[in-house]
C-alpha cells in the first residue's frame, strides 16, 4: 500500500471514530460548541480524505516513505 493511499486512509478511519463518538454524545443529549465543532471537523476530514482516495491526482500528500521534507 502507497504512503499516499496510508495518509488519507488514516484520516477516514479518524472520522470514522469520531463520528461514533459525536453520535453518542448526541444521543445522550450532550450537545454543545463542542459538538457543532467537531461535526464541522469530521465533516471537512470526511470530504478531504474521500476526495483524495478516489481522486489522488488532486491533492498534495506524501509520495515516500519517511519524515515530512527530508530529502537527499
Amino acid at each position: 500500500m502507497s504512503p499516499n493511499r496510508v495518509f488519507w486512509l488514516s484520516f477516514a478511519v479518524f472520522g470514522l471514530a469520531a463520528t461514533v463518538s459525536v453520535g453518542l454524545d448526541i444521543m445522550r443529549g450532550i450537545v454543545g460548541i463542542g459538538t457543532v465543532a467537531a461535526l464541522f471537523g469530521i465533516l471537512v476530514i470526511g470530504y478531504a480524505s474521500t476526495t483524495a482516495l478516489r481522486h489522488p491526482e488532486r491533492v498534495n500528500v506524501p509520495t515516500e516513505w519517511g519524515p515530512p521534507g527530508h530529502t537527499f
